[in-house]
């Protein structure tokens, strides 16, 4: 009973007290960033599929070249 009290009181006083450092924590000022300082590491590849006569197809498609790599392959 004695620890039931005493962990509501200071839990309850923890938890206000992260309340209150949340706005400081949130208030970073923003800094501005232009697009010729990003540089993408490597290139976004992803399957790209396609259905011809039930049958389904993929293929990679890199999203940086916007082009194809390799042929399309015969999933089922």
């Amino acid at each position: 009973m004695k620890t039931s009290k005493w962990l509501k009181k200071y839990g309850t006083l923890f938890l206000m007290l992260c309340m209150l450092s949340i706005p400081t924590i949130c208030s970073i000022p923003a800094t501005t960033v232009s697009a010729s300082t990003i540089q993408p590491m490597s290139d976004c590849i992803e399957w790209r599929y396609k259905f011809v006569n039930g049958k389904t197809y993929k293929r990679l498609f890199n999203y940086t070249t916007n082009s194809w790599i390799g042929d399309w392959i015969l999933v089922k």
